[in-house]
């Protein structure tokens, strides 16, 4: 049977032709293996930390121990803003190693790191206004249950979190793919969004394939899920290079450096 042009698919041939990249993902996770494991050691550990901090109220009261202070709670706190910056200033250290993988590059921990970093500024105004866009709703739907109209907006709150998860996605690529600002990567990745949304959902519908895996067999389920999440890792990297990504701006700057350069002249 002959293969269709990516061009010429539709959603579903697209679904299944992205659910069919798990060995090139793989592949491309394997190439800078230890990289990405350093890049998750390091929030996975301070996340434990913190999730050991949640649990001393629970352990106190099972104790009959009072000791959790408002003192213990302020360091909790700041604890949480710890670990979220840390998640945020990895965000563009592991899009980027990503990217890089989907390309078949090999790359080092500190030369990601270097370069990663100084699109921190435009993560963190990202990660900003997608936290508050999801946060804020929410919030004001918890506050307003005790008035059932609370319990209603639930429903869309998550309604409103989905398509906004969905519009973000591409977000981090273009910041580094484009060398875009936080506001004009998220602007861009909603008007690319709007033209290839098949490859998006796509992609979108192969991460909620697996992780309904996790909610339908106790335990096992889950490690399964993890097991396809890991294997998919470098997947949404390989399609946005492929067939989402417009031309990086220094491959642009590269190719404007070529026209404008003098031709030599061959010998006749």
């Amino acid at each position: 049977m002959a293969k269709v042009p990516a061009e010429e698919m539709d959603f579903f041939e697209k679904v299944g032709y992205v659910f069919s990249l798990w060995n090139e993902s793989w592949e491309a996770l394997k190439l800078n293996i230890w990289t990405f494991v350093v890049l998750y050691l390091i929030p996975l550990g301070l996340t434990m930390v913190l999730a050991m901090l949640y649990f001393i109220p629970f352990i106190d009261a099972a104790t009959g121990n009072d000791s959790f202070s408002a003192t213990s709670a302020v360091v909790v706190f700041f604890a949480t803003l710890l670990v979220i910056f840390v998640y945020i200033v990895i965000l563009p250290v592991v899009t980027l190693t990503q990217l890089e993988s989907a390309k078949g590059k090999k790359v080092s921990l500190d030369n990601m790191f270097n370069r990663g970093l100084k699109y921190l500024p435009a993560c963190i105004i990202f990660s900003l206004v997608f936290m508050g866009a999801i946060g804020l709703p929410l919030l004001v739907s918890i506050l307003l249950i005790p008035f059932v109209i609370g319990i209603l907006m639930l429903p869309l709150v998550v309604l409103w979190a989905t398509a906004i998860s969905v519009f973000a996605m591409l977000v981090p690529y273009i910041i580094i793919n484009e060398n875009l600002g936080g506001i004009a990567a998220i602007k861009k990745s909603i008007d690319i969004v709007k033209v290839k949304w098949q490859w998006v959902l796509a992609v979108y519908a192969v991460f909620l394939l697996v992780s309904f895996v996790s909610g339908f067999i106790p335990f096992i389920g889950y490690l399964i899920s993890l097991a396809f999440g890991i294997v998919y890792f470098c997947m949404p990297a390989i399609v946005y290079v492929r067939h989402i990504a417009d031309k990086p701006v220094a491959a642009k700057a590269e190719a404007k450096d070529e026209k404008a350069a003098p031709k030599k002249q061959t010998a006749k």
